[in-house]
């Protein structure tokens, strides 16, 4: 009762977040509405490299009150790269990541800690088509592959046994959904009006600029922000000299000193990290996710084999994405999904169905250019009817906080602190000494969890990460 009293805490406290923070941090924001500023067409890119440590600490238990409890820390590098086009016909996202880790690894039952290598590939395209009203059609496929290899030694029914494991697995997840709704980027119009704000402040700026001037300077500044360059330093020097002469043709600007060109090159450089969107978005689909496994195990013999998993899923979504004020955003999702899961893991006798309510918010704050705080929450109860050795009924949450400072504009440290928790509420036949499974139970499915691990288990992760983007 006690881990339900708590997560329940946990779901409700981002809700009524904003309501709280409205009356407290963000009383002194401006009154610009960001919802007003949508602009056009604009294609953005980004490349970037990531390096970092990470790590958690899971607790669980089960009916017979057996304890357990697992730990990790590792290290991790990746390679990202982004695409978003966005016209009023369509939208299209790619996006593409190679990422490579090690970790140390112990559990209760483990004789040895364990260690793990890990190497995966991930690309992702997204592709919708939307009619002057934003109705929609979509089309998107997501392929990953993992290679994992890792050795220790457990004690299994009371018997030392020692292992060396090896796994490659490959995703392939299409689908197709439809809907209404659009959710919009506005972060180069969140850019000029904090221009604006940040110029008065030094009184550089003596009068409000129009509707039309702030999108005039929403859209140089997208242009300029997705404009390719070579060298990053003479970029930055067209960059202010372009926006200082739009701004002065416009008249706004009664002081043009230091303080004024020092402003504008902290603002242009920093202002715009964050994410800012708006609008809403109710989707509709079916993906087919395809999974292969092959693996081998040395457990005191050597054992191989493949694996393959198929699933048929439904699905519905809605999205509401709010600015809230200058510098906050608050945004919430709720999604049913449900199908039907055939393959090796899975028991051949009867039908393998599953249906799966959720809920999810996300609160971000920027109290400066250069840093950002950003809670999300989120809960989900999953039933399952099907075959009982893998997968049951339990319900799902968690917490997760981060911290983002900028060092430059393009190197960033991102500090993340997560709590989760998982409740059986059903009679468990799961075994204590697997609490590692804790929140990160989907091994050979996505989105549906396996029967395994502690059946009510909590536990604390962290993550620290540095981040350089090229462009």
């Amino acid at each position: 009762m006690k881990n339900l009293k708590l997560l329940l805490l946990m779901l409700s406290f981002p809700f009524f977040a904003p309501d709280f923070f409205s009356g407290q941090v963000f009383a002194q924001q401006s009154n610009y509405d960001l919802k007003q500023y949508i602009l056009g067409d604009y294609d953005f890119n980004a490349l970037s490299v990531n390096f970092g440590s990470n790590g958690n600490n899971t607790n669980g238990s089960n009916e017979n009150d057996e304890t357990s409890n697992f730990y990790r820390i590792g290290g991790n590098g990746a390679v990202f790269y982004s695409k978003f086009l966005n016209t009023r016909k369509q939208q299209i996202s790619i996006s593409s990541n190679l990422s490579f880790g090690g970790s140390r690894e112990d559990e209760t039952n483990y004789e040895k800690p364990l260690y793990r290598n890990d190497l995966r590939l991930g690309i992702n395209y997204s592709h919708r088509l939307y009619d002057p009203k934003n109705r929609f059609v979509g089309l998107g496929i997501g392929a990953n592959y993992d290679y994992r290899k890792s050795q220790s030694s457990a004690n299994i029914t009371n018997t030392t046994v020692f292992f060396i494991s090896s796994r490659h697995n490959a995703l392939i997840s299409p689908q197709l959904s439809f809907g209404f709704g659009r959710i919009e980027d506005v972060r180069d119009s969140w850019q000029a009006i904090r221009i604006v704000e940040f110029l008065k402040e030094v009184d550089a700026i003596d009068k409000d600029p129009t509707e039309q001037q702030i999108i005039e300077l929403a859209r140089l500044i997208s242009v300029r922000r997705n404009w390719r360059f070579y060298d990053f330093r003479l970029k930055r020097i067209e960059d202010i000299k372009l926006l200082d002469e739009l701004l002065q043709q416009q008249g706004i600007v009664s002081n043009p000193d230091a303080a004024y060109f020092t402003t504008l090159t902290d603002i242009w450089g920093f202002g715009v990290n964050g994410r800012r969107t708006t609008g809403t978005s109710l989707s509709f689909g079916i993906n087919t996710p395809y999974y292969y496994e092959q693996f081998e195990n040395e457990l005191n013999f050597i054992r191989e084999g493949e694996f393959n998993t198929l699933g048929l899923i439904a699905f519905g979504e809605y999205a509401s994405n709010n600015p809230y004020r200058l510098n906050a955003q608050f945004d919430y999702s709720f999604r049913l999904e449900g199908g039907r899961i055939s393959g090796d893991y899975y028991s051949t006798d009867g039908p393998n169905y599953f249906i799966s309510p959720s809920a999810s918010t996300n609160w971000g704050y920027f109290p400066t250019t250069r840093t950002e705080f950003n809670l999300r929450a989120t809960t989900r109860y999953f039933a399952y009817d099907g075959d009982s050795r893998l997968n049951q009924d339990q319900i799902q949450a968690g917490i997760n906080g981060s911290f983002y400072y900028y060092f430059s504009p393009q190197t960033r440290l991102e500090v993340g602190l997560n709590y989760v928790g998982k409740l059986t509420p059903t009679e468990s036949n799961q075994i204590s000494g697997l609490s590692q499974f804790c929140g990160n139970s989907y091994l050979f499915f996505p989105n549906v969890p396996i029967n395994a691990g502690s059946p009510n288990c909590s536990g604390i992760s962290y993550s620290i990460n540095f981040t350089h983007a090229f462009f």
